[in-house]
């Protein structure tokens, strides 16, 4: 299995003393909601010069792991950043369970042990709820969901030095087999009424449906799309497009997300993917298939929700009608974990 690279902070202790914290094999494969987290913990503690004490001992490690939804105002990605923390969770590492570092006072018999110069690797190994929303970032950059993963220190003076972070990814736990997203979906609208000049298409019907609600990265979302109208321009165009809606919450009125006002929103579309037929006689049943991009997610936080539409377009090759129907549908991560 690959892992990514190790992340390595280090310090000066009292008597000249270096103490070195990283996290490593870390996988590169997400992991999966309901699974576990496994890593190590790398610490170094060199030597002081001629064998003295350390001034304040290391009598604790410990691993943290943090989850946050974040977003930015646009035009303004330095400033106004909002993060919004999910998930957070700190595991002991080190010493065993039952010793209170409260018990070492200097210069009296040790009722817990204290890290003496070496070498350690210790065992990460945390639960990740299998609520939390999956990894991603906007391609815009402007928002998205990230995990990472430090180890930090406690000293004699209740101190905590931390090593850098190191991040993974986190799939949101999703079965493409659940009720819910097996559910098919359809939708229609007509009209009966009188023609004018300002409304020449008076009568006309337009449906669309999918077999599902929820899809896998990658897959093809069939769109099967029934039209039918009386106009005098009889030529028309049916069209099925997958569009993304981006919605960004931030604080007001802060220029670092200090929240000094109401939250404020504002949405992102774009178009995914577009299917498109011609038809001469304004009857047409067709069946469109839309490609999902294999970096395509939906994913809802607190900062920033990611949602996908199955849109359906009847319109005329003059642009004087236009009809559209949306379809929400769900996509969900493949099967790419270290932990399905």
């Amino acid at each position: 299995m690959a892992f990514l690279d190790r992340r390595m902070s280090s310090v000066r202790l009292g008597n000249r003393s270096v103490l070195e914290l990283s996290v490593s094999s870390v996988p590169e494969k997400a992991v999966r909601g309901g699974g576990t987290l496994e890593a190590q913990a790398k610490v170094w503690l060199s030597d002081t010069p001629n064998g003295r004490r350390l001034l304040k001992p290391i009598v604790g490690i410990y691993a943290e792991l943090e989850g946050h939804s974040w977003c930015c105002r646009p035009k303004f990605e330095s400033k106004g950043a909002r993060r919004q923390k999910i998930f957070d969770y700190r595991q002991k590492l080190w010493p065993p369970e039952g010793c209170d570092p409260n018990d070492y006072e200097l210069g009296t018999t040790l009722k817990c042990p204290i890290l003496e110069p070496g070498d350690y690797s210790f065992s990460i190994e945390i639960e990740i709820p299998d609520n939390l929303p999956s990894s991603f970032v906007t391609k815009n950059g402007r928002g998205g969901i990230e995990y990472r993963v430090r180890i930090a220190a406690e000293l004699g003076g209740r101190w905590l030095f931390p090593s850098s972070w190191t991040q993974f990814k986190v799939v949101e736990r999703q079965n493409i087999m659940d009720a819910a997203l097996r559910e098919p979906i359809s939708q229609a609208i007509s009209h009966n009424g009188s023609r004018s000049i300002l409304a020449p298409w008076s009568v006309f019907q337009l449906s669309a449906s999918v077999p599902r609600r929820g899809y896998r990265q990658g897959e093809i979302i069939p769109v099967c799309i029934t039209t039918s109208k009386q106009s005098p321009s009889r030529s028309c165009m049916v069209k099925a497009k997958l569009i993304q809606r981006v919605t960004y919450r931030f604080a007001s009125g802060g220029s670092s997300g200090k929240k000094v006002g109401p939250d404020r929103s504002f949405e992102t579309i774009y178009k995914v993917g577009e299917q498109y037929r011609e038809t001469k006689d304004g009857r047409h049943e067709a069946c469109l298939l839309l490609q999902i991009p294999p970096d395509s997610l939906t994913a809802k936080a607190d900062c920033i929700w990611v949602e996908y539409f199955v849109q359906a377009t009847l319109k005329d090759a003059l642009r004087r009608f236009r009809k559209e129907l949306l379809m929400p549908v769900t996509i969900i991560p493949a099967s790419q974990t270290s932990d399905v």
